[in-house]
């Protein structure tokens, strides 16, 4: 399956979009400054209570709880949750955690429903969201501790690992993603 995509700049292509795909690298508060600098946080936020499927990456997904111990800044917000400095469990485990990680799905969404697990996906990160028994978890992964590899609540999803870089497993998910109709 193709799905089509257009990089957008503006609060009025977001408003036009059919799907929000909010990719991210970097730090919590820059990336929130750039959001608001363009007005694209309240545009992505009114997209999402409007019903659109939104996927943020990364940073992305980060940019979707409501703060990050990375940063000052308030986040987007739209998943009830926050993002948390990984430990490094007294130098058991590498921070920044970056390389492949298995991931599994702890909760049923259509997105993740007909992935060939278990799935192998490539991440890159210093900060995560704990996988705490949050309703907002659907797939955890170990890294030392278990964090949320994908979180979401309605609509909106948000996942830690790149799929971008993740091979067959990526490419499924994102067509999941391109597919799904909330």
């Amino acid at each position: 399956m193709r799905v089509s995509a257009a990089l957008v700049s503006t609060p009025e292509e977001v408003g036009s979009a059919r799907r929000i795909l909010l990719p991210g690298v970097g730090k919590f508060d820059r990336g929130m400054e750039g959001l608001e600098q363009r007005g694209l946080d309240a545009a992505i936020q009114e997209a999402a209570l409007g019903g659109r499927p939104v996927l943020g990456i990364c940073l992305g997904m980060q940019l979707l709880t409501k703060r990050s111990e990375e940063g000052q800044r308030t986040g987007l917000g739209l998943v009830d949750v926050e993002t948390v400095r990984l430990d490094d469990h007294e130098g058991s485990v590498t921070v920044p955690h970056m390389g492949w990680g298995w991931v599994r799905p702890v909760a049923a969404h259509p997105v993740l429903d007909g992935l060939d697990f278990p799935a192998r996906f490539y991440f890159a990160h210093s900060f995560a969201v704990p996988a705490d028994g949050a309703a907002t978890t659907l797939a955890v992964s170990r890294h030392g501790s278990f964090l949320s590899s994908v979180i979401g609540r309605e609509n909106v999803l948000g996942a830690q690992f790149h799929p971008e870089k993740s091979h067959v497993f990526g490419m499924q998910f994102l067509e999941r993603f391109g597919s799904w109709e909330p």
